[in-house]
């Protein structure tokens, strides 16, 4: 449904681990849907426990297709 952009300061990402591809996780979050997190973004940043339910507080670029649009059949 979307993808984390950047990181802030105080910012929070905060969900339920849905799958793992290369450098991203996808993550179900509360109100959010499932969003793509490019774990190299993480670099230099400390990272702290947060409840799933917390929800999302960094800058998320909706993605194209949510609404079941252009959605793939199958494999090919």
């Amino acid at each position: 449904d979307g993808a984390v952009l950047e990181l802030v300061d105080g910012g929070v990402v905060a969900g339920r681990l849905v799958a793992a591809a290369g450098p991203d996780l996808h993550l179900e979050a509360a109100g959010t849907g499932v969003l793509a997190v490019d774990t190299r973004l993480l670099v230099g940043w400390r990272l702290v426990g947060a409840e799933a339910g917390s929800g999302v507080s960094v800058p998320v670029r909706a993605l194209a297709g949510g609404d079941g649009e252009g959605a793939q059949d199958g494999l090919f």
